[in-house]
């Protein structure tokens, strides 16, 4: 009877072994194919974006936020359904998002920086045209990156040049309503050094930042790769530099209206609204 018993018994708890019940896979937030399809739709928007130049645009930066965020969110799905503890799938994510997050960022910045036209093979000298003045220089005497300070005025340099890459840049002192604005090389067509109520637009082969008024403040352009074109308003300390294509004048700061010496406009604005659009 009693192996009768036990054979019973133990039928009976592999009865119950046979229909425990197994736990469910963890089901992530976001599927593969939903990932997927959104990051390469993402992508391929962005990389539109960004091949036409349009790394400024608000719709380019929300579409790269975007593709970040749901590559981010699988990161941390995929890590929770392979490694259990919740805290290891976190540090994981947190880590895609820090070093692809900084990669973005670091492209943004290298492609945003503004490029001028590249010297053409056998340049012997480079030149700047400011007011009715003009300036030349062989380009074996400019040393890589070193500017070259084009004139001063109270001991303040309102601007400098120099070539770096085999391309001609300008540093600038452009006059701000708080003070001097300093405008370096490639950075002259970031408005992020700028008033937020003034705007900036660019060409392959011109800058033009303009105040709150719409009134150019700083004109940079290129006649030929190796000439630079500069014209504006330029702060040396108590005193204001304004240049056009004709004249020179110097004035004291509390005299200055920007209304009173214009500039015609190179672009047209708002510039997210005309993006390297020539006004005439």
């Amino acid at each position: 009877m009693k192996n009768g018993k036990n054979q019973s018994s133990k039928r009976t708890r592999k009865k119950k072994n046979d229909t425990e019940v197994l736990p469910r896979n963890h089901q992530p937030f976001i599927s593969k194919k939903i990932f997927g399809g959104g990051v390469i739709f993402a992508l391929l928007f962005a990389f539109l974006g960004i091949a036409d130049g349009r790394w400024e645009k608000l719709w380019v930066k929300g579409i790269i936020l975007g593709a970040l965020i749901l590559a981010t969110i699988w990161v941390f799905e995929f890590a929770k359904e392979k490694i259990k503890p919740a805290w290891v799938a976190f540090s994981a994510a947190f880590l895609f998002a820090v070093v692809f997050g900084g990669l973005i960022i670091s492209l943004y910045w290298y492609y945003s920086q503004w490029r001028p036209p590249e010297l053409p093979d056998g340049c012997e000298k480079v030149s700047v045209t400011y007011g009715s003045s003009h300036l030349s220089q062989p380009l074996s005497l400019m040393k890589p990156g070193q500017p070259l300070d084009v004139f001063g005025i109270n001991g303040v340099i309102p601007f400098s040049v120099y070539v770096i890459n085999k391309r001609f840049y300008a540093n600038v002192n452009l006059a701000g309503p708080s003070g001097t604005i300093k405008i370096n090389g490639g950075n002259i067509a970031n408005r992020s050094s700028l008033p937020l109520d003034w705007d900036s637009n660019h060409s392959s082969n011109a800058v033009e930042i303009v105040n709150k008024e719409g009134i150019p403040m700083l004109q940079v352009y290129y006649r030929r790769p190796e000439e630079i074109v500069i014209r504006g308003f330029f702060q040396c300390n108590s005193e204001l530099l304004f240049m056009d294509e004709n004249k020179t004048v110097i004035m004291p700061i509390e005299y200055f209206h920007p209304s009173e010496y214009r500039l015609n406009p190179i672009f047209k604005y708002p510039s997210w609204n005309h993006p390297g659009e020539y006004a005439n």
